[in-house]
């Protein structure tokens, strides 16, 4: 999807955004210099230490959290666009996202608080591809998509 959106050059682009995930341990060690602090803990999609538990991250470390646990979620985007720079921010879906690297950009904030998975007794309960913040995260972006995301709904 082709998204026009005024960037922090205030030059206007065209930004193709492909699909909303999380980032992983290794993504956010590699940009954290480029991704502001928030208040609130926020979920990565790598698998955790058991099938109980998965990684997120606040301002202050790397840590991991039961699956079941409400945290909050903030998208990145992939991108692809060769005319953005890191550290320039564009609105997409009433957010601004930073640019943190040539195939990503970051919410700023914590978009809504949701669980990783609301059942964590399988054997699965980390596998972020079958995981409800999977889930809710594909929503939210289709949502995004289609003009039906509002501000309203953030819990941040």
């Amino acid at each position: 999807m082709i998204v026009k959106k005024i960037i922090t050059r205030t030059e206007e682009r065209e930004i193709n955004i492909t699909e909303a995930t999380l980032l992983s341990i290794e993504e956010y060690n590699q940009y954290k210099y480029l991704i502001s602090c928030i208040n609130g803990a926020w979920w990565l999609r790598s698998p955790g230490l058991d099938f109980t538990s998965a990684p997120c991250v606040d301002s202050s470390h790397i840590f991991y959290e039961y699956v079941d646990y409400e945290l909050g979620v903030r998208p990145a985007l992939k991108i692809s666009n060769s005319n953005l720079q890191i550290e320039d921010k564009f609105k997409f879906a009433d957010h601004v996202f930073t640019v943190i690297s040539e195939k990503y950009a970051l919410c700023d904030n914590i978009i809504k608080k949701y669980n990783f998975r609301a059942d964590w007794k399988v054997k699965d309960a980390n596998n972020y591809e079958l995981s409800d913040i999977k889930q809710y995260v594909d929503s939210w972006f289709n949502k995004a998509l289609a003009g039906e995301v509002t501000t309203d709904a953030d819990s941040n």
